[in-house]
């Protein structure tokens, strides 16, 4: 590790560089172009076969792997681009040697059984589903492959019997936004009406174009504000991102980063205290304004920014709104009622978000009045004692990286319990490269960015550290920043949707932190 200090000029530069370029942000979530809802997009056609999006099918050619593979290599990423693409060269009958080459790959990927058992075990039923679901699409269009597709086959409509997926009506539910698991040659009369305000079905690309499929088999014609949708949010490379509109995940994330930071930082980001309240409804915050849907992370960084600028606090009943994400064992990301569709309790959310219960925390903790604080403090405590290691948390339900979850958690523990954020610390330590940095293939800004703020965060509110070991991770972050290819580099995505995907302005703002409390560390240890 390096003993010289890193140069202040340029670290203080660098912050202040990206600082002045959110003055740029549109707060509406900006997002690279995802393999898997291009693809989907690149399915359409018309009536005579005409290709809706020519320039989608363009993008798939043209962003095709070495391998044969399609998308970023990490977690069940390039399966499910894989296949997706796939299931579309199939449908369409065109680039046939693109899409040999994807079947070559599946080929040998798919034989290792451990990849599948991930997929199944590790990433939540609808990530499952899709990736039955997808074989099964790519099979019904004449892929042959190589492995046992039979049985996986078999599997995605036990699934969806099972778990009572055809037996409600979506519109009341979440699972709207990943309707594409669903087999176009069904009776949809169980949908009901799952149309959106914006002309979106579940505020995403991939899902709006499986039900224009859908509408073209039923011979109803093309649906004119789903397509003016499509067009509305292609990205300007002509791919598509994996959803559309996050203004309120947007703001609320970056509101909480900001405020952890200081008041002052998040006072450059005067829109967000207006997007939050213009979006509030009387059961909280869904990820944006037309997503009929509330979840718990986006309304209690909600409550926790509408309560840190109301000089008396928020009212109780605007809390209690949390109360109706309570689970048996913690938080879940959404209401009981919109995941059990069956008299047998089933729920959709097999997994638990860390990242999710800290927030929650935080928000509670900071509350100026709630009633409940104190009950329901000790509730999510008793969970987060459960479930963490001695070297921190592992990867969260909602970011494949483990760094995430264990600065998230020094982010929120720091005021409220140091013994669990030593342990989060840890989790970072042991997760640094030998070269000083975080992360790999790709992925090497967003963690050393996350790998900064938590360690520099930790020793100016938890206690001092060695922060030495940083010296290296500061230099490469601050010549990346610098770089005249900033803007141009394609970063990994390592926010879980169903796909993989980054949303830009909030991984930027991590970076932003990190420079922040960064400076202050540094100036400390002198």
């Amino acid at each position: 590790m390096k003993e010289k200090l890193p140069d202040f000029h340029k670290i203080k530069s660098s912050y202040k560089f990206l600082l002045e370029e959110t003055r740029n942000w549109s707060l509406d979530g900006t997002q690279q172009s995802t393999v898997y809802d291009t693809a989907w997009v690149a399915s359409l056609s018309n009536r005579s076969g005409d290709l809706l999006y020519p320039e989608a099918l363009y993008w798939i050619q043209t962003n095709q792997n070495k391998n044969g593979s399609w998308g970023f290599d990490v977690s069940f990423n390039s399966l499910l681009s894989t296949l997706s693409s796939i299931a579309t060269l199939l449908e369409i009958g065109k680039l046939k040697k693109n899409m040999h080459l994807g079947i070559n790959f599946l080929n040998t990927s798919i034989k290792q059984e451990n990849i599948i058992r991930s997929i199944d075990t590790s990433h939540g039923i609808g990530i499952s589903l899709l990736f039955h679901s997808l074989i099964d699409r790519c099979v019904s269009n004449g892929a042959e492959f190589e492995f046992n597709y039979e049985s996986y086959v078999k599997n995605y409509y036990f699934k969806l019997l099972k778990l009572g997926f055809l037996e409600r009506e979506w519109s009341n539910s979440p699972l709207s936004f990943v309707a594409e698991i669903l087999p176009l040659h069904l009776d949809f009369s169980f949908l009901g009406d799952i149309k959106l305000k914006d002309g979106s079905i579940g505020s995403n690309p991939s899902t709006s174009a499986w039900y224009l499929k859908l509408l073209k088999m039923q011979d109803q014609g093309i649906n004119n504000n789903i397509t003016s949708y499509l067009h509305y949010i292609k990205n300007n490379d002509n791919g598509w991102p994996s959803f559309s509109s996050s203004e309120v995940f947007t703001s609320t994330f970056i509101g909480y980063i900001s405020a952890k930071v200081s008041r002052q930082l998040f006072a450059s980001f005067p829109a967000i205290s207006r997007i939050i309240s213009s979006n509030w409804r009387h059961d909280g915050l869904a990820f944006n304004g037309n997503f009929p849907f509330t979840d718990s992370d986006d309304t209690s960084l909600g409550l926790y920014l509408m309560d840190l600028t109301e000089n008396n606090g928020i009212p109780n009943e605007r809390w209690d709104t949390l109360l109706e994400f309570k689970g048996n064992e913690c938080y879940n990301n959404y209401k009981s009622r919109y995941l059990n569709p069956t008299s047998n309790n089933a729920t959709y959310e097999n997994e638990k978000s860390y990242s999710l219960n800290l927030h929650i925390l935080d928000a509670i903790f900071h509350s100026k009045n709630w009633k409940h604080k104190d009950e329901e403090i000790n509730f999510i405590l008793s969970f987060l004692e459960d479930e963490i290691k001695l070297s921190g948390f592992s990867n969260d339900k909602w970011h494949i990286s483990p760094l995430y979850s264990n600065v998230h958690g020094i982010l929120s523990l720091a005021d409220i319990d140091e013994s669990l954020a030593e342990k989060c610390m840890r989790g970072i330590t042991q997760n640094q490269n030998k070269n000083g940095l975080w992360g790999k293939n790709g992925t090497e800004l967003e963690d050393t960015s996350l790998g900064i703020l938590g360690l520099s965060y930790y020793n100016n509110e938890v206690e001092k550290i060695d922060i030495s070991n940083l010296y290296e991770a500061v230099e490469y972050l601050v010549s990346v920043v610098n770089d005249s290819h900033y803007y141009q580099l394609k970063i990994c995505p390592q926010w879980v949707s169903k796909i993989l995907y980054d949303p830009k302005e909030i991984r930027e703002m991590h970076t932003i932190a990190a420079l922040s409390v960064c400076i202050s560390a540094l100036q400390s240890s002198d």
